[in-house]
């Protein structure tokens, strides 16, 4: 078993323009530079000498997009098409109810990213050759992995076989797919076992799917003795990525910067009105609220509510 080290760009939306094999020349235990597209990965015969000569070879990308500013990050979020603007609940009297409060009380509430931060970072070993490919990996969708580590490979889907192995998890997404595309193309560039463990850097800035930020208003009404008697929210949140699920290897960073294209994104303009009360959304939890229309389908006592997710 060899060693592979990935060399992401430095901004979304880079692209590489040249890569210099040259400038790790010398450097012990170097078997070989993959790359593929926007792809680039160096391949070791120990870890650290993978390391080393990842950080040391020389690559040209493109600008690239880059991100909003953090300075007007939040009001970028008001303003950013959204695919899921939801109505949770509205009992459609909000606005009268508010209106005829004895006192009404506003807030905006910030919330930013939240990185899962697993201990390990992700780790997968692959072992391709020839037509068959073996990959041993800490995802959380082995048949859909399975799938799309086949179009990532140019085979087919019954010539991958993917183990599963314990790693470190999170309740969302880190990098244990994209971990694993990474080392298989390692793996059928050289010919041999490759294990690929992601640097804290690569888990922190690519790896993973942070834990979304939110912009949320809030007003709530209240009666002359104190009482809440109407809750109005509206939130804003960046769209969450997603797993590459069966098809979509595009849907992180490896199968992006291989040209596979993520799931497409379509904004819905208009919010629908909600038809029943689902008591599976933290948007409004059963003990808070459940309104719409005229009934009340939680155990919170606030019969006007509505809450607008983007």
């Amino acid at each position: 078993m060899v060693h592979g080290c990935v060399v992401r760009p430095p901004a979304v939306g880079a692209k590489v323009v040249s890569v210099d094999e040259s400038s790790i020349n010398g450097l012990p235990g170097v078997l070989k530079v993959v790359v593929k597209n926007d792809f680039v990965g160096v391949v070791a015969e120990k870890l650290w000498q993978a390391v080393q000569a990842a950080y040391s070879l020389t690559v040209t990308w493109s600008p690239g997009t880059g991100l909003p500013s953090q300075r007007g990050f939040y009001d970028s979020l008001r303003s950013h098409p959204s695919r899921r603007s939801t109505y949770v609940v509205n009992s459609d009297d909000v606005d009268t109810k508010l209106s005829s409060a004895a006192n009404v009380l506003e807030s905006t509430y910030r919330h930013p990213y939240q990185m899962h931060g697993s201990l390990g970072s992700s780790c997968a070993v692959a072992d391709v050759r020839g037509d068959t490919a073996t990959i041993w990996s800490a995802t959380q969708a082995v048949y859909p992995l399975r799938d799309t580590t086949a179009m990532v490979l140019g085979l087919r889907p019954e010539q991958v076989h993917v183990i599963f192995k314990r790693g470190s998890g999170c309740y969302g997404i880190n990098g244990a797919d994209t971990v694993s595309y990474d080392a298989a193309l390692m793996s059928q560039s050289v010919g041999r076992p490759v294990r690929v463990q992601l640097s804290r850097e690569d888990e922190m800035a690519w790896g993973e799917n942070y834990g979304l930020p939110f912009v949320i208003d809030q007003r709530v009404g209240v009666d002359g003795s104190g009482n809440i008697v109407v809750w109005d929210l509206e939130s804003w949140s960046a769209t969450l990525g997603g797993r590459p699920g069966s098809e979509r290897p595009g849907n992180v960073v490896t199968g992006a910067l291989l040209g596979f294209e993520p799931a497409p994104f379509v904004p819905r303009i208009q919010a629908p009105e909600p038809t029943r009360f689902g008591n599976r959304s933290n948007a409004a939890p059963s003990y808070v609220t459940g309104g719409v229309g005229q009934t009340v389908g939680g155990t919170g006592t606030v019969a006007g509510q509505r809450v607008l997710q983007h």
